[in-house]
C-alpha cells in the first residue's frame, strides 16, 4: 500500500519505555522533515512552508 501525505492509524502495541501512548490510541502522523530551527509551535502556523 502507498499512502499519501495523509494518514492516520491506531496504537497496536507499545515497547517498554513509551509514554503518552497506549494501544487503541488513534494517532495521525506529521509527515515533514524540518530544520531543528523551523518554530513548530502555535506562533507559527505556516511552519510547513518555511524555506530550507
Amino acid at each position: 500500500m502507498t499512502l499519501g501525505h495523509e494518514m492516520s492509524g491506531v496504537v497496536y502495541a507499545v515497547g517498554d519505555g513509551v509514554e503518552g501512548l497506549q494501544p487503541g490510541d488513534r494517532v495521525v502522523v506529521e509527515p515533514y522533515i524540518l530544520r531543528p530551527d523551523v518554530d513548530t509551535s502555535e506562533n507559527n502556523p505556516s511552519y510547513h512552508v518555511s524555506p530550507t
